[in-house]
This record gives structure tokens, C-alpha cells and sequence, in this order.
């Protein structure tokens, strides 16, 4: 190897052995006083049979007997 390489090497090694040599910080826990989300109504999934015109039917026109 010649001593460009080296030198490079030596210093990639150096660096990466500060970098992991570190310790870290502590960090300090402080009471902090907990707040609580008021409840959410629950979502209400499925069809809406309002919304559905029964008049068209499902084989003339889906979208028209879905939708309204």
C-alpha cells in the first residue's frame, strides 16, 4: 500500500473509533403533568342506505342506484 492510502485509511480508523468512543448525555426525566384527549366519537363505517335511490336498478345504471 502506499502511504497515500494509508494515511487515509489510518485516519477513516481514527475517526470511527472518536465517533463511536463517545458518551452520551443523560437526560434529566421531569414530571410533566399528563393530559387526557377528550374521547372521540366513534366513526360509523358501512353503506348509507339514504344515499341509495332504489328506484334505478343495480343492472340499468350501478352508479345512479348507489349514489342517488
Amino acid at each position: 500500500m502506499n502511504k497515500v492510502t494509508m494515511a487515509a485509511a489510518s485516519i477513516a480508523l481514527a475517526l470511527g473509533l472518536v465517533g463511536c468512543g463517545e458518551k452520551q448525555q443523560e437526560t434529566k426525566v421531569t414530571d410533566t403533568p399528563v393530559v387526557t384527549a377528550p374521547a372521540e366519537k366513534p366513526l360509523e363505517l358501512g353503506i348509507e342506505l339514504a344515499n341509495m335511490d332504489s328506484s334505478v336498478r343495480a343492472q340499468d345504471d350501478f352508479y345512479y342506484h348507489v349514489n342517488g
